[in-house]
C-alpha cells in the first residue's frame, strides 16, 4: 500500500510540475500579449492624433478654398459686366455712325 501512496504522490506532483510549467509559460504569454496591447494601444493613439491633426488641416484647406473661390467669381462677374457694358457702348457708337 505504500507503494502505491507513493505512486500516487508522485503523480500529483509531476501534474503539480506540469501545471505550474504551464502556469509559467502563460505568465510569460500574458506578459508578452501586455506588452503587445499596449504598444499597439500607442499606435492607435499616434493614429488617432495623425487623423485629427489631418481633419484639422482639411478643414482648414476647405474653408481657404471657399475664402478664395468667392471672391474671383466677385471680380468674375464684375469683369463680366464690364466688358458687357463696354459692347454695348461700341454697338451704340456704330449706330450712330451708321445713322449719321
Amino acid at each position: 500500500m505504500t507503494s502505491e501512496i507513493k505512486a500516487y504522490i508522485d503523480r500529483i506532483q509531476a501534474k503539480v510540475q506540469h501545471l505550474n510549467t504551464m502556469l509559467v509559460t502563460e505568465r510569460e504569454r500574458s506578459g508578452s500579449l501586455l506588452v503587445e496591447v499596449s504598444r499597439l494601444n500607442e499606435v492607435v493613439e499616434n493614429q488617432t492624433d495623425e487623423l485629427k491633426k489631418l481633419q484639422s488641416d482639411y478643414e482648414e484647406l476647405t474653408a481657404k478654398l471657399s475664402e478664395e473661390r468667392e471672391p474671383v467669381s466677385a471680380e468674375s462677374n464684375d469683369l463680366d459686366v464690364d466688358a458687357l457694358v463696354k459692347e454695348i457702348d461700341f454697338c451704340i457708337q456704330q449706330l450712330k455712325i451708321a445713322n449719321e
